[in-house]
């Protein structure tokens, strides 16, 4: 049985608060891998140019080459819209055909709503919730938001608190200082700076 980390996100673009969230994860969950899911539309954001996703592929496939662990899914990529976590989690299922652990990784934005994600009780009896602190999210409102949560589900896994550390920085961040010709040179990781680079030179 393998021990698997699922983290969904349109990492637009990947940066280094991910890749230090990745490597927490892996390392606390001793985890056999981390499945980066692509998502091209989230239910609750505005739909993304087909060029910049094709783009930000590119780059998750680079990051995954580098670093052995990191497996890209681009399952939702062949789903309808809007992406509905459940939908995918029950596709990653039958793909994998096996019994496997899973760990699902949220952030504490998305945590603190995850009671409104559709039929979001499926994900909580099928994976193990990890959720991981932003801004000024603490252990006293994961606690509270867990309790909140399981009173909602009967048969649920475990939910846990990841205490990785903070990179203030966020792909939102970063595509703004592209815009504005800042360097974001310290924001992602070397590799992928210079094909961003190299791309916004074009």
């Amino acid at each position: 049985m393998k021990r698997i980390g699922l983290f969904f996100g349109s990492f637009a673009p990947f940066h280094c608060g991910h890749l230090l969230l990745v490597q927490e994860f892996y390392r606390q969950f001793l985890l056999d891998e981390v499945r980066l899911i692509f998502t091209p539309q989230s239910p609750f954001k505005k739909k993304k140019n087909l060029q910049q996703q094709k783009f930000y592929i590119s780059l998750l496939q680079k990051i995954c080459y580098k670093i052995p662990f990191l497996k890209l899914d681009l399952i939702e990529t062949k789903m309808k819209v809007p992406h509905y976590s459940f939908l995918s989690l029950q596709k990653i299922q039958q793909k994998i055909n096996s019994p496997n652990k899973l760990f699902f990784l949220i952030g504490s934005d998305n945590f603190e709503k995850f009671h409104y994600w559709k039929k979001f009780q499926f994900i909580l009896e099928n994976t193990s919730l990890v959720c991981y602190p932003r801004n000024f999210f603490n252990q006293k409102k994961f606690h509270l938001q867990k309790k909140k949560l399981l009173q909602q589900v009967k048969n649920y896994l475990p939910i846990y608190f990841l205490p990785a550390k903070k990179k203030n920085i966020s792909s939102t961040e970063i595509r703004k200082k592209i815009a504005q010709k800042k360097s974001i040179e310290k924001d992602v990781p070397s590799f992928i700076y210079y094909l961003i680079k190299k791309n916004v030179s074009h």
